[in-house]
């Protein structure tokens, strides 16, 4: 830590370019708990239909509130000095509370619902109430007022459903965590202090795109690590080492698609942009879509490890095709938010993912994940031999 960001108030401090290492530490801990997203995934995709969608949906209401915590955190990171001993402190305690939340992530709609929703309402209160304090008589106090007046709303709504259980639980976290994505949207607009206003943020743009990108190698790495996993413990048989293969190269498909033309130039678009803050947020949203689709994915393969015997269920073939198409849609998005622009082979692999799907049900289960990742690698290799440039953003491989 510098000396000359000890000293002095919190608000007379920008944060640094470049991420630092307790950040990538803080990710250590969000590779776990997307794991145990995965795993809530994998849980719903092979429970009876009649309780499918309701135990999906939980399943997306927790990554959802996941999300909001890492988010706040990157952004508050991004406009404060992380080299500050007492930022540095508020991103430890969001680390342990982000590692009891994921501890309780497969029994938060369970036993342990309380438990999560304690933990989850005193990280997203506790760090804008220490910046209130921290920011006291500051004209940077202002947002941060905000941000807690939101946190505030929606904790009640947490607590609430963690102490009602049931479909009460249910249906105070969707509330709650509505209100955890439209506040940032609106700039947390409240009473007397109305909306926040941009001169209020001083963001550092390199900050920040840095931290999305990484949370996106965060899927990618979960992606690895769970798949590692499942074949490690199931017999090396023919059939399970082929999906093995082709899901480790799925994996260096989304990180080669995401890349090419787009995922190094966030930086230079949030400098540029006529909002940095709108687009900032806006790009959020889309690297959530994306990370999405990278996990749903990831699931499929490893139920298809899990048991290659024909017939494949529709519903592994909904992940398998579903989770690329859905990092494809976001990956679109994500290129027009930066330049304006759709590329036609995005939308063309789309396409044929989604058509493909409905006879992948009556093939053998190796023809999902084989198909899924064929798809992928034409449009790689159409986009590699269409000799589009940009130099600054091309990945070497």
């Amino acid at each position: 830590m510098s000396t000359s960001s000890a000293r002095g108030r919190l608000g007379d401090h920008t944060s640094t370019p470049r991420v630092t290492v307790l950040e990538l530490l803080f990710d250590v801990v969000f590779v776990f708990a997307l794991t145990r997203v995965a795993q809530r995934v994998t849980d719903d995709l092979t429970i009876a239909r009649r309780m499918l969608f309701s135990e999906a949906g939980q399943t997306l209401l927790l990554l959802l509130a996941l999300w909001m915590v890492w988010y706040l955190n990157a952004w508050m990171t991004s406009r404060f000095d992380p080299q500050r001993a007492d930022i540095q402190l508020v991103v430890v305690v969001t680390m342990f509370g982000s590692l009891l939340i994921a501890v309780c992530l497969p029994q938060a709609f369970g036993d342990r619902g309380l438990i999560f929703a304690c933990a989850y309402v005193t990280i997203q209160v506790g760090r804008p109430l220490y910046l209130v304090w921290a920011l006291r008589g500051h004209d940077r106090q202002a947002t941060s007022i905000r941000v807690l007046v939101w946190a505030l709303a929606a904790g009640v709504l947490w607590l609430s459903g963690g102490i009602s259980g049931g479909e009460g639980r249910a249906a105070f976290w969707i509330v709650a965590v509505l209100l955890e994505l439209v506040g940032p949207a609106l700039r947390w607009p409240t009473p007397r202090l109305g909306r926040a206003r941009e001169p209020e943020w001083t963001l550092a743009e390199d900050h920040l795109a840095e931290r999305y990108v990484q949370f996106l190698l965060i899927a990618l790495g979960e992606s690895v690590i769970a798949t590692g996993i499942e074949i490690s413990v199931r017999p090396f048989e023919t059939e399970r080492m082929i999906v093995f293969v082709a899901s480790f190269l799925t994996t260096v498909l989304f990180w080669r698609i995401f890349f090419y033309h787009a995922g190094l130039a966030l930086a230079q678009a949030l400098h540029s942009a006529p909002s940095a803050i709108r687009l900032s947020q806006s790009a959020s949203y889309t690297l959530l879509v994306m990370v999405a689709g990278i996990l749903v994915a990831g699931v499929g393969f490893r139920l298809v490890i899990d048991d290659p015997e024909p017939p494949i269920d529709p519903a592994w073939v909904v992940a398998i095709v579903g989770g690329p198409a859905l990092f494809l849609a976001g990956r679109v998005r994500f290129e027009h938010q930066l330049f304006g622009r759709i590329p036609p082979s995005m939308w063309v692999g789309l396409i044929v993912m989604v058509a493909a799907a409905p006879g992948m049900v009556f093939l053998p289960p190796l023809a999902a994940p084989l198909g899924a990742t064929l798809v992928l690698a034409g449009l790689v290799a159409y986009e590699t031999l269409s000799g589009r440039r940009e130099p600054a953003s091309n990945p070497p491989l």
